[in-house]
């Protein structure tokens, strides 16, 4: 059982920090590509995004996948 949880390990970790690099990018895009005054409600769209993500679809998912794993 040790030896089939390694390839999981593995994409769990790339996927941590492929999040950790774009995450900051996204964020640090808005000011450049967006309007002073909309600044703002531009950063609610992706605030809300990652909340429905993790909250909603994640739990979700996971709750669902983590039985048959």
């Amino acid at each position: 059982m040790p030896g089939r949880s390694q390839p999981w390990l593995v994409l769990r970790f790339l996927t941590g920090t492929f999040a950790a690099i774009s995450s900051l990018q996204i964020w640090a895009a808005i000011p450049q590509l967006v309007p002073p005054q909309r600044i703002v409600a531009a950063m609610a769209a992706p605030t809300a995004g990652l909340t429905v993500a993790q909250l909603g679809a994640g739990n979700t998912l996971g709750a669902i996948l983590a039985p048959r794993a």
